[in-house]
């Protein structure tokens, strides 16, 4: 029997935030720690981006971050980051025999 992973992604580096809503200054690169429990060392934890472009969400960035000895991990997301861009982030493990699959649900972070 699998039982689904818990897989947890915190952004830093932020002013504030409302929700899933993120709000950081114009080129500021915010920070992704992610964890997975129960562990899972060596395993990727993928870290997906979006950049909103004409009223569309677009596929900017797909990241693969390799759990530590603690199945902790962590990314900065870099890009230029000018007034009024809209980044959407969610993280994903692909799950193994014992656990099943788990996504965390999308984050706006907002810069501006």
């Amino acid at each position: 029997m699998q039982v689904r992973a818990a897989l947890t992604a915190t952004l830093a580096r932020h002013r504030t935030h409302t929700g899933s809503r993120y709000y950081y200054r114009p080129g500021k690169d915010p920070l992704v720690r992610v964890h997975v429990d129960p562990a899972h060392a060596g395993d990727c934890v993928t870290v997906r981006t979006q950049l909103r472009r004409h009223g569309r969400w677009t596929r900017t960035q797909n990241t693969c971050v390799v759990l530590s000895a603690t199945s902790s991990g962590r990314v900065v997301v870099t890009r230029a980051h000018p007034d009024g861009t809209r980044i959407r982030l969610r993280t994903l493990w692909a799950g193994d025999a014992r656990n099943v699959a788990a996504r965390t649900p999308w984050s706006t972070l907002i810069f501006g």
